[in-house]
């Protein structure tokens, strides 16, 4: 009897790494830059500020013309508690006081939800800017928001704390200009509009994309090869020993509508010699069927014997009988240029196959490209180019070609991802994913 299974709910959740820090778990602001995020400017954010307080105090205005005197002259024991009930402007006063605090907290509370669940207030909207934390570039949650403005507006009473923080920026161009308030709430400023929204998930899910592919394509530091005449450098590049075996290496991918002719021409094996007999003028032969082997008739020995279909080589050449006739080695067979596998199979994200046995050019309406035929996903979410990519099916997989699209074209092998240039040629092999905008395919046979 087998042990019992832990249910599944008990199973530890994996979190998700946070990408752009350190070693220490600390920011790193070139890995935000490259992203495409700007630090929101000083003026910017003063002027955010400055909508934000003007909206406050526009709001506070009919409970200044309204109901501050009356409380004013209750205050300073102006008139008691018998004349303010009693006086004229008593109801006036108490609706207007109540109706501005109740849109006062609104106001306040509708700020901070909008600044947890999207990073902006009225004024942040207006001049297009956002807050986020600063490690995960996301949202910065709740209490942190909280946090932020508490630190900004609790020393308001002094009106100099108040600025005093507001102006803290100033002082940080080191720190991407995280004032006060931000680094109490380890949140941070930046302007959506002149660089990346980090709001908008899908371009944000890109361009971590292809900062990640751009850093695990980048190549290795490669050893110097510059040395003196009879210089001696120990852990230095060596070449290897020459090797007899010919030049291996890996063919280079072609252009998208030609193909590279690997090899050199001129180089096929020679016709095969005959051994005892004069050559052969071999003008008047007819080829064959293609890809058999053609009947070749030799003249015939004196007594009428045929001659026998024996290969001579080596010293056995020279020891064999002069009078023995001669014979044909076989044909060579007709190269065949390889052809694409009809068989070459994608199996979409929505369970769907697509057989393919010819190229194609996919997006949500393609125009043909070349040879290659218009085939279209459906993609509610838009994320396909009308013309994507092309798909050509060779022997070794599917060849990927970007078609300049907007999203890019992605290809994953064992986990890694590498974006696509416009134009350049990648080869997916049978498992490979190629992703499309949000939609996907797996190469199941090549």
């Amino acid at each position: 009897m087998s042990s019992p299974q832990a249910p599944i709910w008990e199973l530890p959740d994996r979190e998700q790494p946070i990408e752009g820090l350190d070693s220490l778990g600390q920011p790193v602001p070139e890995y935000a830059a490259a992203l495409g995020l700007v630090s929101a400017s000083p003026g910017r954010r003063a002027a955010a500020a400055a909508i934000d307080i003007g909206v406050f105090l526009l709001l506070q205005v009919p409970f200044v013309v309204w109901s501050l005197p009356l409380f004013w002259r209750l205050l300073t024991d102006r008139i008691t508690w018998y004349g303010f009930v009693n006086h004229p402007d008593f109801l006036i006063a108490v609706i207007v006081a109540g109706v501005t605090v109740l849109l006062t907290i609104l106001l306040l509370v509708t700020q901070l939800v909008a600044q947890w669940r999207w990073g902006f207030t009225l004024g942040k909207l207006a001049l297009g800017l956002r807050v986020v934390n600063v490690r995960t570039l996301e949202h910065a949650g709740f209490w942190r928001v909280a946090w932020r403005a508490l630190v900004v507006w609790a020393p308001v009473v002094t009106v100099v704390g108040t600025i005093a923080v507001l102006a803290s920026p100033l002082s940080a161009k080191g720190d991407r200009l995280r004032g006060w308030h931000d680094r109490a709430g380890h949140t941070w400023l930046v302007d959506a509009r002149n660089g990346l929204n980090p709001f908008d998930r899908k371009r944000m899910r890109i361009a971590r994309k292809t900062v990640s592919s751009s850093v695990a394509l980048r190549s290795r530091d490669l050893p110097s090869l510059a040395t003196g005449a009879g210089e001696e450098v120990s852990g230095g590049y060596r070449p290897g020993a020459r090797s007899s075996a010919g030049v291996l290496g890996v063919a280079r991918p072609h252009a998208p509508f030609g193909r590279v002719t690997i090899g050199l021409a001129g180089l096929e094996p020679a016709e095969p010699a005959l051994v005892g007999s004069t050559p052969v003028d071999r003008t008047g032969d007819v080829a064959g069927p293609p890809g058999g082997t053609q009947d070749r008739r030799v003249e015939q020995h004196p007594t009428g014997k045929r001659a026998a279909g024996k290969r001579v080589a080596g010293k056995r050449a020279a020891t064999a009988p002069a009078n023995e006739p001669a014979t044909f080695a076989p044909p060579q067979q007709p190269r065949t240029t390889e052809q694409p596998d009809d068989r070459c199979t994608l199996l979409l994200d929505d369970g769907q196959r697509l057989q393919l046995s010819g190229p194609v050019v996919v997006g949500r309406a393609p125009a043909p490209v070349g040879d290659a035929r218009p085939l279209a996903i459906a993609d509610p979410g838009s994320s396909i180019s009308k013309t994507h990519v092309v798909l050509r099916p060779v022997v070794a997989g599917i060849e990927v070609i970007d078609q300049g699209s907007t999203n890019g074209t992605l290809l994953v092998r064992d986990g890694r991802e590498q974006l696509l240039a416009a134009g350049v040629v990648a080869l997916a092999r049978s498992g490979d994913t190629i992703r499309i905008g949000d939609r996907s395919a797996r190469v199941l046979s090549a």
